[in-house]
């Protein structure tokens, strides 16, 4: 990863989504699950991908052409309207048609690393998190698959936590390791390799501008209101229901001791892995 990009990120999230379900998206199960940030097929230097979602737009959610440069006509339309806005509430019901953003990571569950590569979406809080966590010299660039480190995943109910949505919290693994025992590590490292291709799957390719311009304009035809929560569309970005929101993230580390692997005599070229 390349470390120079942490602090500038850092500060862009300081002064600042997801849709449809598939295979390959991860779905944080209740309890405590271990995952490895691994490098990202499409840009090895850097596993981030950020995403951009028009979410409950006529009950459907939208990905933006914002996520890859592109122009926005709903965007557009948000920016015109905040600019020309005479009231708080008018900027602030324009600014809620902007599109949010969610940062995917590619990840393998740790007892589940045969399943391939998931990609998990999280808020810029967690985001930032993690980005921290590189940019701590205790830890340094945590998704190295030669030093590397783990990050356990909590995710609590509602029921547990005692709010509406639940709570999802990090935190690292104390000791950093390789991606895999010497005795799994082909295995592994082939997963990784294999992963899907983020920039191809069906989950991220965004709407065109006649789409979403159409969209738009039923939106305002309709008068519908645009929700302060997060919604991802149940089934194809169709109809749209509530997802957890994702707070509080907690950076306390584990004592926890990890088994010394035997060393080979020729070490696989992780710099180079999707070569």
């Amino acid at each position: 990863m390349d470390l120079s990009k942490i602090k500038s990120k850092m500060n862009s999230l300081k002064s600042g989504g997801s849709a449809a379900k598939s295979e390959h998206l991860f779905q944080i199960p209740k309890g405590e699950t271990t995952v490895r940030i691994v490098p990202l097929k499409s840009n090895p230097d850097w596993p981030f991908f950020e995403a951009y979602f028009h979410y409950n737009m006529n009950k459907r959610s939208y990905v933006s052409p914002k996520t890859y440069g592109n122009p926005d006509p709903i965007l557009e339309f948000a920016q015109d309207a905040q600019e020309s806005a005479t009231s708080k509430e008018e900027w602030k019901q324009a600014k809620q048609l902007e599109p949010k953003r969610r940062v995917f990571a590619p990840i393998i569950v740790r007892g589940k690393e045969s399943e391939g590569v998931k990609f998990w979406g999280f808020s810029d809080t967690i985001y930032e998190t993690i980005l921290g966590l590189c940019d701590d010299p205790d830890y340094g660039d945590i998704t190295d698959l030669e030093t590397g480190t783990d990050i356990v995943i909590t995710k609590k109910t509602p029921e547990e936590v005692g709010n509406q949505y639940g709570e999802t919290s990090i935190r690292p693994k104390r000791n950093p390791s390789q991606v895999a025992k010497e005795d799994k590590l082909d295995e592994v490292l082939g997963v990784i390799k294999n992963q899907p291709d983020i920039l191809e799957m069906d989950y991220f390719q965004a709407a065109d501008y006649d789409t979403l311009s159409e969209a738009l304009h039923k939106y305002l035809r309709t008068d519908e209101s645009v929700s302060d929560q997060e919604t991802s569309s149940g089934n194809g970005f169709g109809d749209t229901s509530k997802v957890l929101s994702v707070v509080e993230e907690s950076t306390e580390t584990e004592a926890e001791q990890t088994e010394d692997t035997p060393q080979t005599t020729e070490k696989p070229n992780f710099k180079n892995l999707f070569s």
